[in-house]
Formats: C-alpha cells, sequence, structure tokens
C-alpha cells in the first residue's frame, strides 16, 4: 500500500480488509504515512 487512494480502492473491492477499524469508509486513519 503506497497511497490513501490505493487504501480506499481495497476498501471498496476486497471483502474483509482490516484497514478500516471504525467502519466509517476511511481506512488507514492511524497511519502517519497517509
Amino acid at each position: 500500500m503506497t497511497s490513501r487512494a490505493e487504501a480506499e480502492f481495497f476498501i471498496r473491492n476486497c471483502p474483509n480488509t482490516r484497514m478500516d477499524g471504525d467502519r466509517d469508509g476511511i481506512p488507514c486513519e492511524n497511519d502517519s504515512r497517509f
């Protein structure tokens, strides 16, 4: 994963991803790289 856009793509298109802990649609919120 190199960008927030890539993380958002995975959240929308790959079931059972665990990048959105609070399920608000914003992935990797605690990752300072994004």
